[in-house]
């Protein structure tokens, strides 16, 4: 069960432009920080490469805050739009596994809100190599890129980040069926973390 409810949550979200919509704003921010120096997020960078593992890593961390507002949108609308359609009540009358059910959409809405934050891996990546062949930036501003920076950055800043935020959205937007309970609860954790 769980396998079904996974895939057609993440099925239907692939069909909606939300999922590009956010990857393409965070994709842009990054880019315009990581090219240019009027554009800068977490501070200033000084005189370490404009690609650097802390810099990475400060444009994961910064981004996640606010991909915690992305994260309200993928996880309410995972949570409510059965109860929306007045679909919920004909799934439960089916012997089907709730914890499949459940779990299923919670988890691809897990997946989803992380992947518009990678934009900040692409943006990173893409922004060093045509900055300094555009003449943007000088070419001695940048290192090299290091594949562990992505992978640390993913699975320690942006995963868990987005799974505890996803939690209580999801948990709010399941108990009151309300999507403005769920945004509120979003706009909490945020102010909180600040």
């Amino acid at each position: 069960m769980f396998k079904i409810f996974f895939l057609s949550e993440l099925r239907y979200s692939f069909r909606n432009p939300m999922v590009y919509l956010f990857f393409l704003i965070v994709f842009l921010v990054v880019f315009g920080a990581n090219v240019s120096d009027n554009i800068v997020i977490g501070g200033s960078i000084g005189n370490v490469y404009r690609n650097a593992p802390n810099v990475i890593t400060t444009f994961s961390i910064i981004m996640t805050l606010f991909g915690l507002l992305f994260a309200a949108a993928f996880f309410n609308n995972s949570a409510l739009r059965d109860h929306e359609n007045n679909f919920q009540e004909i799934i439960f009358s089916k012997p089907i596994d709730k914890f499949g059910y459940f779990m299923g959409k919670f988890s691809a809405s897990l997946l989803l809100s992380t992947i518009p934050l990678t934009g900040v891996f692409f943006a990173v990546i893409i922004g060093s190599k045509i900055a300094p062949l555009m003449g943007w930036i000088e070419p001695e501003r940048y290192g090299p890129l290091y594949l562990q920076t992505f992978v640390s950055n993913y699975f320690i800043f942006i995963l868990p980040n987005m799974f505890i935020g996803g939690a209580i959205i999801y948990s709010l937007a399941q108990q009151f069926k309300n999507t403005t309970v769920s945004f509120v609860g979003a706009m909490l954790i945020f102010l909180d973390i600040q």
